[in-house]
């Protein structure tokens, strides 16, 4: 029997967080701290069930843009929820529409929408 030392043994690691609510976390803490007159641009919406293909397209698109400016959130609509994808943290609406326009083809071709992050808000003025 190994004698005891007194030191406590390390936690065990913890388990890996579900890169979709990371992801989520990651983006409630940007929406609810950057001022609402920034802009982003939306790139994709999908029902809540859909989940898999968040995740899929967020890995995609983060080989065709800046992965760091990928960002998620969850919104509900009469009786469904929905998870969207977005792209950047834009001064106005011109900076936006050029990220638009540098997109690769596949990304334009799903008609990303440019939006203000008041939109976002639930407490919009």
């Amino acid at each position: 029997m190994p004698a005891n030392t007194g030191e406590l043994a390390a936690p065990p690691a913890p388990a890996p967080a579900d890169p979709l609510e990371s992801l989520l976390t990651a983006s409630r803490a940007w929406s609810t701290t950057a001022p609402g007159e920034r802009w982003f641009v939306q790139l994709m919406s999908v029902p809540a069930g859909r989940a898999d293909h968040v995740l899929d397209y967020v890995r995609r698109a983060g080989r065709a843009l800046d992965p760091q400016q990928l960002r998620a959130y969850r919104t509900d609509t009469a009786g469904d929820t929905q998870l969207a994808v977005i792209y950047g943290d834009f001064a106005d609406l011109r900076s936006a529409q050029q990220a638009v326009d540098a997109m690769p083809d596949w990304i334009r071709g799903t008609r990303p929408v440019v939006r203000q992050l008041r939109s976002l808000r639930t407490d919009k003025p």
